[in-house]
């Protein structure tokens, strides 16, 4: 990949919910969908976060920031909204993807977190339906890392599309780091996979 412009507009929406708390998750009842294979499951793991981790039987509403339950730790380490952004776009990477051509499968696990930058994504269900696209700005990747542990879905460029690609080995540090940033993308997977949900995927 290339180097990225991290100013770009297409990145505006990614570092909005990286810098402030902008999304609310409603309680949803889907354990069934989210089995310990998603990584976030592991208790081991959430001892490695820096602040109060929550509960994630299911998915919680987030609190607002004033409410939020920080660990004495947490008051002391990595809550630098800008900080935890610039580690962010270190590590991004461009990635092309021609017309037709299919950047993750249904089942597929350990995919990035990717940002479209321009083209179109056609999301699909197994049976090959369209259930949702992305344009400039759209994430994917958050229904996988944070509900079901493998993609729920097909993700199929209709027409040359470049994304931007943070691995998921860059971005749990993030995501360990900073409240916000796993709060918003916690609550963008709620909503997505309700959506896809009510649509039958």
């Amino acid at each position: 990949g290339g180097v990225v412009d991290t100013d770009a507009e297409f990145l505006r929406h990614l570092k909005a919910l990286c810098l402030a708390p902008i999304l609310v998750a409603a309680p949803s009842t889907h354990a069934k969908r989210a089995q310990p294979r998603r990584i976030f499951a592991s208790e081991s793991f959430s001892r490695s976060f820096s602040w109060s981790y929550p509960c994630l039987g299911g998915v919680g509403a987030m609190q607002d920031e004033s409410n939020s339950r920080l660990s004495s730790e947490g008051s002391r380490h990595g809550m630098d909204h800008e900080e935890v952004w610039d580690e962010l776009t270190r590590s991004m990477r461009e990635v092309r993807v021609r017309e037709g051509e299919r950047l993750v499968a249904v089942g597929e696990s350990g995919n990035p977190l990717y940002t479209v930058r321009s083209g179109r994504l056609s999301l699909s269900d197994m049976h090959g339906r369209e259930v949702a696209w992305l344009e400039e700005g759209g994430l994917f990747g958050v229904v996988q890392l944070f509900v079901s542990g493998v993609s729920l879905v097909n993700a199929t460029a209709v027409k040359p599309t470049v994304l931007v690609e943070v691995k998921t080995e860059n971005l749990v540090p993030a995501l360990c780091r900073s409240e916000v940033l796993y709060g918003n993308l916690h609550a963008l997977a709620a909503k997505r996979f309700q959506d896809w949900e009510a649509a039958g995927v």
